[in-house]
């Protein structure tokens, strides 16, 4: 898999546009601060703009980086990191959780390529875990969560959830 080259599948991409009609609609989040703006412009250049709804939720807003500051509780650093993701759910969640069939929030050094991620999202597997598990054998009505979730040192009662290429 690492030794493969990563491409977007275009013809894919074409296919569900004129089959589905709709597709589903992603609500794309990056973390930042303030100091790490410059790293905001390509992704605002490349990826960013692909997908159906974008904002960085930062330490100042800025309009025209698409920032808005986000308050959370505690101080600002990396071991903290978990109170920032949390009130930016809470925010996506209060100003567009209606309006969007997914989520996805990674931090401001990542590349995503969103029509890979579309067409996952789209794939019968996906549809079948949205839709409560059926058909996968599954039978609870609990959110979807895709990602990594690691144990905190093998811990199974301390699971949490890995934000490396987003979830």
């Amino acid at each position: 898999m690492l030794t493969q080259k990563v491409f977007v599948d275009q013809e894919a991409h074409l296919l569900a546009e004129k089959e589905r009609g709709s597709r589903v609609k992603l609500f794309c989040t990056v973390y930042t601060i303030e100091a790490n703006h410059d790293r905001l412009q390509p992704i605002l250049e490349t990826w960013g703009p692909k997908c159906d709804g974008f904002m960085v939720a930062s330490t100042k807003t800025d309009p025209n980086l698409n920032t808005v500051e986000i308050l959370h509780e505690g101080p600002e650093e990396y071991n903290n990191i978990w109170q920032k993701v949390r009130s930016i759910w809470s925010y996506v969640y209060d100003n567009y959780y209606e309006d969007f069939d997914y989520f996805h929030i990674g931090g401001d050094d990542l590349y995503l390529l969103v029509e890979n991620l579309r067409l996952y999202l789209e794939s019968d597997e996906i549809q079948a875990a949205q839709n409560g598990g059926l058909g996968l054998g599954l039978r609870s009505q609990t959110p979807l969560f895709l990602g990594r979730r690691f144990a905190e040192q093998g811990n199974m009662e301390r699971i949490f959830n890995s934000g490396g290429s987003g979830y």
